[in-house]
């Protein structure tokens, strides 16, 4: 069972949400807020797997409500599902912490699939939103360190959303080595994210084109 959190100020899209994720079977709504402030309050007495994070909320910015969820003992996944689409907005969100990225169009059952891939361990965002990245990355120097030839093999491994299970399994390697490569790779790229990490390892023609 996945268990959820949404903070969204919006009444109708915070009710949409509950009724949508209500519906699907391996999912339980535990706490549904439209202030930031509430939702870190309830978080503080249970636990979740998912929060779903409006940024334009009433009392804190969403970005400060993920920090926060991010940097707790057994911190959840954080999905950013909002209207802003702004690089600057975006950068500061995954920042943050979040490892998903959705605007308010995404359709109700896509956004419910996305939330099973974030708790798979892939990072969902929409096309748009990662068009807005790139174009936002000024023109890349090589990194200080380069990547090594395995490090860059999880990288390309990285690209579907696959969990690190998955990539583990694909490699013929521990997941925990996995996680120990991923952590290398961010910090040679400086970057925050497994989105940042392939919309870099893209940018630097670190991941190969097929």
């Amino acid at each position: 069972m996945i268990r959820i959190a949404v903070v969204e100020d919006d009444a109708d899209q915070l009710e949409a949400l509950r009724r949508c994720f209500h519906a699907e079977p391996d999912f339980a709504v535990l706490c549904a807020c439209a202030r930031g402030r509430d939702l870190l309050a309830a978080l503080a007495r249970r636990e979740v797997d998912v929060v779903l994070v409006d940024l334009g909320l009433p009392d804190i910015a969403g970005e400060e409500v993920i920090a926060a969820l991010r940097q707790r003992d057994g911190a959840p996944e954080v999905m950013a599902l909002t209207v802003f689409e702004e690089p600057a907005r975006i950068l500061r969100a995954l920042r943050a912490g979040a490892t998903g990225y959705l605007t308010k169009d995404t359709a109700l059952p896509e956004v419910a699939e996305a939330v099973r891939q974030l708790v798979a361990g892939g990072s969902p965002i929409s096309p748009r939103v990662a068009r807005h990245i790139l174009r936002q990355l000024p023109p890349a120097e090589p990194p200080a360190s380069d990547l090594t030839p395995r490090e860059r093999q999880v990288l390309e491994e990285l690209v579907d959303g696959s969990s690190l299970d998955t990539v583990a399994a694909r490699l013929g390697i521990s997941a925990q080595t996995v996680k120990s490569h991923v952590k290398r790779v961010y910090a040679k790229l400086s970057v925050f994210s497994r989105t940042e990490a392939v919309v870099k390892g893209m940018r630097l023609g670190l991941i190969s084109d097929d």
